[in-house]
């Protein structure tokens, strides 16, 4: 379950605006718990930080990993892909977030 956890880690971190991805980078191992820190995922991002692009590699990433549709390149973009992905992005984020009310819960 760790690489979920770590994923929703990174998702909220990439919707943060007006963040470079090198600090967004600093956020996400810096706040990497534990757990997160020995997943080969976590250690994996940790080791790589300083040759990884956050758009390129994690963005990818998370696109692949959530099954999101194409990544806008430009934030902002004013296309039908980027909004097929804005759409899909809001549905992910607020079935996250019932799933972690629902876990609260338990």
């Amino acid at each position: 379950m760790t690489d979920k956890t770590i994923a929703e880690k990174l998702l909220v971190i990439d919707q943060r605006p007006n963040m470079r991805g090198e600090e967004k980078l600093t956020v996400f191992c810096e706040t990497l718990s534990d757990e997160e820190q020995q997943h080969p995922l976590g250690q994996w991002i940790v080791s790589q930080r300083d040759t990884l692009d956050w758009d390129d590699n994690i963005g990818q990433f998370l696109t692949a990993f959530w099954g999101l549709p194409r990544r806008p390149w430009v934030p902002g973009e004013q296309t039908a892909d980027a909004a097929v992905y804005e759409q899909a992005l809001r549905a992910l984020m607020t079935r996250l977030g019932q799933e972690s009310a629902n876990h609260d819960l338990a």
